[in-house]
């Protein structure tokens, strides 16, 4: 690796791979692994080091020599600075080819499953204009307002954006009032830098009737900040009457929408949407999935392989607001529910409540420790698990083997660390089915549910 320095040219690099974060893989005259940004299989460049690490090297594009036949041209303006997406430049049949193989790799060389799997992947028939919530960040810079996402590597600057193809066709519209609004309330904007002022986010969910909720993340309140901000709310779901639903977060340090403390200022206390003839909740502190369409496609397979198998007793774990085990409520006999936020669990009564289900109980709190308490007691023939991204703890995956249930369902929107917990899960199940859901269209995400039978 001496023999490179940052800034210098590596010609004639041919891309032949893409990595989970979208970048392209090549590697050097010498075999060395590059990764370089906005690239994919198939194109050939000359590509300037930004970075010199131990085992490869991060590249940029300094020129094309040829393109990938791949390649597509992006619809959106930003794509090239946006950390919103990652893959509108590749054909959508080519993502979810890249998808698949990023399955084989990971559970081939993490899960260690020796034989080829069929991997399948649900396609999503919406590829833009899918998902159900986004979130915006402000800053103030050179002394304006900016409201976007994310500069891609630069965590202290927003792309003030002027359009968006993920969440909805009206948000360019909703952008320029919002932008237009705050500056005529004067309501101070965050700036990222100096780590001063108030108004830091805007949370957008919206059901699939296309009713808003807006959520205004703020560091602080006091009545002439709550009192602009209720004018705000009052403005723009005047101007946009799609807009029901008006809350308040306000961050302590390390806060996000699902930690921070909300109040409403503005309409309904919640959103509601219909799945499977069950009413659910939309919340600002609430987790839902953000594809609706495809989150139907996969409430449909998990209650067909509920539906194929005997099972009296579920263990719900890392439930959230319940979703899973709402849904197969009339299969079994009984469904216990753990996760570790206390309103996702209250929420989760209150939905088996609206939706006359009384055969669910939910327990908040550490979900190892509850585990081990509730399993003294009851046995489960089925544990469905759905953890958040870094996956199961060895404490669960310990217990869970300890429990031998005859069926387990991981649901999983991080492969990588699915595949290793499968590694350990393998000495007592086996993979009977499994089934991807393409929730993210344009980026390199997406979510896998395997099917496992005691062995």
């Amino acid at each position: 690796m001496n023999q490179f320095t940052e800034k210098t040219i590596l010609n004639h690099i041919k891309i032949n791979d893409l990595s989970i974060e979208g970048r392209g893989v090549g590697k050097t005259n010498e075999g060395i692994i590059i990764f370089c940004k906005q690239t994919i299989p198939g194109d050939i460049v000359n590509a300037k080091i930004n970075k010199i690490k131990k085992n490869y090297i991060e590249c940029e594009v300094e020129e094309f020599i040829e393109y990938s036949p791949l390649r597509i041209e992006p619809v959106c303006k930003h794509f090239s600075v946006c950390s919103g997406c990652t893959l509108q430049h590749l054909k959508y049949t080519e993502q979810i080819n890249f998808k698949k193989k990023y399955l084989n790799d990971v559970f081939q060389r993490l899960g260690r499953i020796e034989h080829n799997i069929d991997y399948k992947i649900k396609e999503s028939k919406k590829q833009f204009f899918y998902r159900n919530k986004i979130e915006l960040s402000l800053n103030f810079q050179n002394n304006e307002v900016v409201l976007g996402y994310h500069f891609k590597n630069q965590p202290f600057e927003i792309l003030d954006i002027e359009e968006c193809f993920l969440f909805d066709e009206n948000i360019k519209d909703f952008i320029t009032s919002l932008k237009k609004s705050i500056k005529k309330l004067e309501i101070p904007v965050y700036n990222l830098k100096e780590k001063k002022g108030i108004l830091r986010n805007i949370l957008l969910k919206k059901n699939s009737k296309n009713e808003w909720m807006i959520t205004y993340g703020i560091t602080r309140i006091n009545q002439n900040i709550k009192n602009k901000l209720e004018l705000l709310s009052k403005e723009m779901i005047s101007n946009f009457p799609e807009i029901k639903s008006g809350f308040i977060s306000i961050f302590k340090q390390n806060d996000d929408f699902y930690s921070a403390k909300n109040f409403k200022i503005a309409g309904k206390d919640f959103l509601t949407e219909a799945l499977n003839n069950y009413i659910f909740f939309i919340k600002p502190n609430i987790f839902f999935q953000i594809n609706f369409e495809q989150l139907n496609y996969m409430i449909d397979y998990l209650i067909s392989l509920i539906s194929s198998i005997k099972v009296e007793t579920v263990f719900d774990l890392y439930c959230g607001t319940g979703i899973w085990g709402i849904l197969a409520s009339k299969l079994v006999k009984q469904i216990i529910g753990i996760d570790i936020i206390p309103s996702s669990i209250e929420t989760g009564k209150q939905i088996a409540k609206i939706n006359h289900i009384d055969n669910i109980k939910f327990y908040s709190g550490n979900v190892e420790d509850i585990l081990k308490k509730i399993n003294k007691k009851i046995k489960p023939d089925l544990i469905i698990v759905d953890p958040p991204r870094k996956g199961l703890s060895s404490i669960i995956i310990d217990k869970i083997m300890q429990i031998k249930s005859p069926y387990l369902i991981y649901i999983s929107c991080n492969p990588s660390t699915q595949a290793r917990d499968i590694e350990k899960l393998k000495k007592i199940y086996k993979i009977q089915k499994q089934q991807a859901f393409d929730m993210f269209p344009q980026t390199t995400q997406f979510e896998n549910l395997l099917f496992l039978v005691k062995k």
